[in-house]
C-alpha cells in the first residue's frame, strides 16, 4: 500500500488503498474522485506535482514559537539523557589506551 497526501489541494496519490483498485497501479485522487492512473510512482509524482503547481496555493503563515528557559533546560536534560542511554553522554570520559599512553 502506498499513499502520498497533499492535504491542502485535496489530492493524493494511492496504490492498493482501500479507496483504489488493488491491481498495482498509482492513481492521482481530487476529493475522493480518481484523476489519473500510471503504472510508475515516478510518472504519477511528476503529474501530482503538476497539479500542485497549477493551484498556486497560497503560502503557509509562519507560526513563531519562543521557548521558555525551563523548556530550553528540559529539552536539553532530556537529550543528554537519552544520550547517555544509547552510550553517547556528552560527558563521558573514555579510557584512554593506544601506542602514545602510559601503562600500568
Amino acid at each position: 500500500m502506498y499513499r502520498q497526501i497533499h492535504p491542502r489541494a485535496n489530492l493524493s496519490i494511492e496504490c492498493n488503498s482501500d479507496r483504489v483498485p488493488a491491481d498495482g497501479k498509482y492513481y492521482i485522487l481530487r476529493d475522493g474522485s480518481t484523476i489519473a492512473s500510471f503504472r510508475t510512482i515516478k510518472a504519477a509524482q511528476a503529474r501530482y506535482n503538476q497539479l500542485i503547481e497549477e493551484m498556486t496555493l497560497p503560502p503557509l503563515q509562519k507560526q513563531e514559537t519562543k521557548l521558555s528557559k525551563q523548556q530550553i533546560l528540559e529539552e536539553y536534560y532530556s537529550r543528554v539523557s537519552n544520550n547517555a542511554l544509547f552510550g553517547t553522554s556528552w560527558g563521558s570520559k573514555s579510557k584512554k589506551t593506544g601506542r602514545f599512553h602510559k601503562s600500568r
